[in-house]
């Protein structure tokens, strides 16, 4: 043969050698590359909500493409406590649920367990242009990363923001203040009111009518919270400045005739008159509400034994199961049609004042463990459900206030929860460690107070336990936190999220 032929020979052979095994090899790396879609099972925590209100919008979420394979295992839980014992419990065990709803209270004390939203999937300026104030304090919070680069992230996102209320008996005022027919707006004004709704009687209760179920911790739901709101109102100082000390029972600067003032203490002072005898607004005592059990305050008032209570949106249903619970059996119940909730009332008349109202928000955060291992499906779902579509659909079934400015307008046209919406922009929060800590030291000394110790001596108690709880570096102040050259974030939104 040809030695010429026989190069060419070789040199085709080599060619065509060198495209099968080059063939192979990428058909081996695509075989190796090709990983076969993997389901994703969320698991997910929820406070209250039954899954009859969830699973529309889980169904929902995984119609949407690229969300096919996505499963949720959804738990839902009555008992708070026993709802964080078991999230803590799993946590430190490696395991938990990958997203969880966290009561507002909880953000100082569990921050380190959440793995915040990344900006990609919303950025700052979106949150603040979609949801309230008191979402924008309380989550919204600084983060150092290991590099020591800090910045601002989100750690929660809410579906609802509940807020501090009065409800009323509308009989009562129209007998007895029909020339308005309603609360007064202010504390002053109410501390009158409460004088001539009030009727005496020699009963075992001592009272035929009470005018407001104010002034004890035992037998009222919501005394703390209704102390914490006047506190916010009274512009209460809650800690030191390097967030150190409680200086709940501390003076804090000169009013405006140069007398030292000590705001906490006004405000302990107010709330506990209504159940001083010797005050003319004395309307509360031990005997006519139970101290055990949930019912208390709402138990009175359905019965039409007080006039005023206070509480959030949930109080509604509650007041209207109770009136038919009781009239189911024969007991004399005041007319349901006759419930009406009105905004709380404040230390200053807001069509006066250049203050801004305020009073007590409560709501859940939806957030991600930091253990979970579907960071970015979690948060693509907590995003989904807080859609302006959504939460309108959240609304109309749980009848919980919104967490988004956008919806505040059509819930204000509301018949009954109107006042709600109303207060969700001005709704405000009070930074703690531990609410049940908190709540018991606070609690024993508004009794000591009921029972004749010294205001400022029986706050202080509260005061100096607080404290005792307080890491020594501090607790991680409340937002709203502004941080320049903020890294990591998109194009700042000027619109709200969808």
């Amino acid at each position: 043969m040809n030695p010429s032929n026989m190069k060419k020979y070789v040199s085709i052979f080599l060619v065509f050698s060198m495209m099968f095994v080059l063939s192979g090899c990428r058909a081996k790396e695509s075989q190796q590359a090709y990983v076969p879609p993997k389901k994703v099972v969320l698991t997910y925590y929820k406070m209250n909500d039954s899954i009859d209100v969830m699973k529309p919008f889980f169904d929902e979420f995984k119609a949407l493409p690229g969300n096919q394979l996505v499963e949720i295992n959804y738990v839902q839980f009555t008992d708070l406590k026993k709802y964080e014992d078991r999230i803590l419990n799993e946590l430190a065990e490696g395991g938990g649920p990958d997203i969880f709803s966290m009561p507002n209270t909880w953000i100082a004390k569990h921050q380190k367990k959440i793995n915040p939203m990344s900006p990609t999937i919303m950025t700052i300026e979106t949150f603040k242009n979609t949801f309230v104030y008191v979402a924008e304090k309380d989550l919204i919070r600084p983060f150092t990363d290991a590099a020591g680069v800090k910045t601002l992230q989100i750690y929660g996102l809410p579906m609802f923001v509940d807020s501090l209320a009065v409800y009323y008996n509308k009989a009562h005022f129209l007998d007895k203040i029909p020339e308005r027919g309603k609360p007064a707006v202010t504390w002053n004004a109410l501390l009158q009111d409460v004088a001539k709704l009030t009727k005496s009687n020699n009963s075992a209760e001592r009272f035929e009518v009470s005018g407001a179920a104010l002034g004890r911790a035992d037998n009222i739901n919501n005394a703390i919270e209704i102390l914490y709101a006047l506190m916010l109102q009274y512009e209460t100082k809650f800690y030191n400045e390097n967030y150190t000390a409680s200086t709940i029972a501390s003076q804090q600067g000169m009013d405006a005739d140069n007398n030292p003032k000590a705001p906490g203490l006004s405000a302990l002072n107010l709330y506990t008159s209504f159940a001083d005898s010797t005050k003319a607004n004395y309307s509360w005592n031990q005997y006519i509400a139970q101290s055990v059990g949930s019912d208390k305050e709402i138990d009175a008032f359905a019965r039409g034994k007080v006039s005023m209570i206070f509480g959030f949106s949930d109080y509604y249903q509650k007041i209207s199961d109770k009136i038919k619970d009781l009239k189911g059996k024969n007991q004399p119940v005041m007319d349901s049609a006759f419930v009406q909730i009105g905004q709380l009332p404040q230390v200053e008349d807001p069509a006066l004042s250049t203050k801004k109202p305020t009073t007590l928000a409560s709501y859940y955060a939806e957030t991600v463990s930091r253990n979970s291992k579907y960071q970015r499906e979690s948060w693509n779902l907590i995003q989904f459900l807080t859609t302006k579509k959504n939460l309108q659909a959240y609304n109309s079934k749980t009848h919980k206030p919104t967490s988004r400015i956008d919806l505040i307008p059509e819930q204000k046209a509301d018949a009954v929860y109107a006042a709600f919406a109303y207060q969700t922009g001005v709704a405000d929060s009070v930074l703690v460690l531990d609410y049940d800590y908190y709540k018991n030291a606070i609690a024993s000394s508004i009794q000591a107070v009921v029972g004749g110790a010294r205001l400022d001596v029986s706050f202080k108690s509260a005061e100096s336990a607080i404290t005792s709880i307080l890491p020594e570096k501090g607790l991680t102040p409340p937002g709203p936190y502004v941080l320049k050259n903020q890294p990591n974030q998109q194009k700042p939104a000027t619109t709200p999220a969808k």
